[in-house]
């Protein structure tokens, strides 16, 4: 059993555990490791930003059948002992950013988004955390954006 899931997630490209979640983390007293999530809404489909204190990022397969892969950013919120969850289920359209970055005027467009990203990060020295733009939109995740858009 244990060498299927290996081997689902070496095929999947999961990477596991990015920052795990510790007592230190899940304090506001004593997190300070600001970050910013990007994600698309799918609600509005435009790209939106949540900053705060990182608890814990992780790219993981559930150990029970169907094995479904999942990328989540978990950050404390506003109130005490609170935590945001940002991602979900793959393919999952994010990035996460060190520093709050929700009032830099980043592009709400996807592609737009995607295109303008790499500059910034380089050009402003922006510290990616983690990055699943480019392998969730190859899996499909911006495709009901797509066929939103021929509606």
């Amino acid at each position: 059993m244990l060498d299927h899931l290996v081997e689902v997630a070496d095929r999947a490209k999961v990477r596991g555990t990015i920052v795990a979640s510790d007592q230190r983390r899940r304090s506001k007293r004593t997190n300070k490791h600001i970050v910013t999530a990007f994600t698309i809404s799918a609600i509005s489909r435009c790209v939106k930003a949540s900053a705060g204190p990182l608890v814990s990022l992780e790219d993981k397969l559930d150990i029970t059948p169907p094995h479904k892969r999942s990328v989540r950013a978990d950050l404390l919120g506003r109130e005490a002992h609170t935590i945001m969850g940002c991602g979900g289920n793959w393919p999952c359209w994010i990035a996460v950013v060190e520093g709050d970055q929700r009032g830099r005027g980043y592009p709400a467009n996807p592609d737009s988004f995607d295109a303008w990203f790499r500059g910034w990060t380089t050009t402003k020295g922006i510290v990616v955390v983690g990055d699943w733009r480019e392998e969730a939109r190859n899996d499909g995740a911006l495709e009901w954006l797509k066929r939103a858009a021929a509606e």
